[in-house]
């Protein structure tokens, strides 16, 4: 599934008509916008658990069984996240 982008230049012109095909092209491609700004937002939380964990790996106070079950609770959370992910979007 390929999402568009929003040719924001249409819209940027003072013409009623160019703003009339905008709101047009708005209302056909509603369902894929929303989807992409969805999984904009996923990408987000993925990316700050990943942050999150590479902490942990370099934490030099940490001992490896306090490494151990910090990553493994944010290793659970992402893949959840994926998990839903993957079933709004495969049905």
């Amino acid at each position: 599934m390929a999402f568009c982008k929003i040719p924001r230049s249409i819209y940027s012109g003072p013409f009623p008509k160019e703003r009339l095909q905008y709101q047009e092209y708005l209302r056909e491609h509603q369902g894929e916008i929303r989807q992409g700004k969805i999984l904009t937002k996923v990408q987000k939380q993925i990316s700050l658990l990943n942050q999150q964990i590479k902490l942990i790996h370099r934490s030099a106070t940490l001992d490896p069984e306090d490494k151990r079950i910090k990553i493994d609770d944010l290793l659970e959370r992402r893949n959840r996240i994926f998990s839903d992910t993957i079933s709004r979007f495969s049905g």
